[in-house]
């Protein structure tokens, strides 16, 4: 199947790495077949989206099952 490891980066140009567990994108993948692929497609996008429109930095996922994903987030300091 698909895991995903993708580099996000920021306004600021700082990248990091993010992987999603292969447990997980296995379970989207077999649960939603190619919707589920184009979701897993988009996550790095989606991830950056959600940085920007809340003002907050995504940090490491937490393995929970092969269907949730729990991610810790940390809000962002004003400028």
């Amino acid at each position: 199947m698909m895991s995903l490891s993708e580099k996000i980066g920021n306004d600021k140009g700082e990248k990091r790495m993010y992987t999603l567990p292969q447990t997980f994108c296995d379970t989207v993948t077999h649960l939603h077949s190619h919707k589920g692929q184009k979701w897993l497609a988009d996550f790095p996008q989606l991830i950056h989206y959600c940085e920007e429109r809340w003002r907050i930095n995504i940090h490491i996922h937490f393995p929970l099952s092969s269907t949730l994903l729990l991610l810790r987030v940390k809000q962002m300091e004003a400028n």
